[in-house]
């Protein structure tokens, strides 16, 4: 028995894939909304009281060390709430489930630090190029981390790479072909919501991509493992 023809039998995977694949791209989209209204309306909030008397030479290295540190458990702490979305998803199926947290932490940084540089190159000319470089880097920079633990789980890993920049490439696009100034003119809300609207679509668009992925990966690879069982026994 050829275990690759016996894959293509329909099988059905040991969770509802409309239901895992729905649920996915929507705690996606919350967790981001989360952190978009952090950075857009509570960020700019926080203040950080220092005595009057000291210099304003002391007083800028103070903050930017508070600042580098308060950023620092930001990255920290989305990390482990996007991190932890997925695991609570794949810690059924996945020996190694319990460093995607850690790896995801490692990818939402170095796109945290990605974002920090591109920005000093970010000018009208160039807006476009840059966050076209910024979400599909960022998806390679997650796709990557993960793709160590992904790799130990499931055959052709390296498609979640792929994926993960084309995800990160076609969010891109539809946030560029958001009309945010049109869309203010039609629907009276603030400019900050039409933003968290834009990026909602991203990750609508980036996560389906991901997760059809997935679900594709996992189907494959648990029904393989099945029928490479079921030819061990028989033979």
């Amino acid at each position: 028995m050829d275990i690759d023809d016996e894959c293509r039998d329909n099988s059905p995977l040991p969770f509802n894939i409309w239901f895992f694949g729905f649920m996915w791209v929507l705690l996606h989209i919350v967790v981001g909304a989360i952190f978009d209204y952090y950075r857009l309306y509570l960020d700019s909030l926080i203040s950080i009281p220092l005595p009057l008397s000291m210099p304003s030479e002391q007083r800028w290295q103070v903050l930017s060390i508070i600042y580098f540190f308060k950023d620092i458990i930001f990255i920290i702490i989305e990390g482990v709430a996007i991190g932890g979305i997925e695991w609570g998803f794949l810690n059924r199926y996945f020996v190694w489930s319990k460093w995607w947290i850690v790896v995801t932490i490692i990818g939402v940084a170095l796109s945290s630090f990605w974002y920090s540089f591109t920005q000093n190159f970010m000018s009208p000319a160039t807006m476009i190029t840059i966050f076209f470089l910024r979400e599909t880097v960022k998806g390679a920079a997650f796709g990557s981390f993960q793709w160590i633990v992904l790799r130990k789980e499931v055959y052709w890993a390296y498609l979640w790479i792929v994926v993960s920049i084309l995800g990160g490439f076609v969010g891109a696009f539809i946030v560029i072909q958001v009309n945010l100034d049109g869309i203010i003119e039609l629907i009276p809300v603030s400019y900050n919501v039409i933003i968290m609207i834009s990026q909602a679509l991203k990750r609508f668009a980036g996560e389906t991509i991901k997760v059809v992925c997935l679900i594709m990966l996992l189907y494959y690879s648990l029904k393989r493992d099945q029928v490479g069982m079921e030819v061990a026994h028989s033979t």
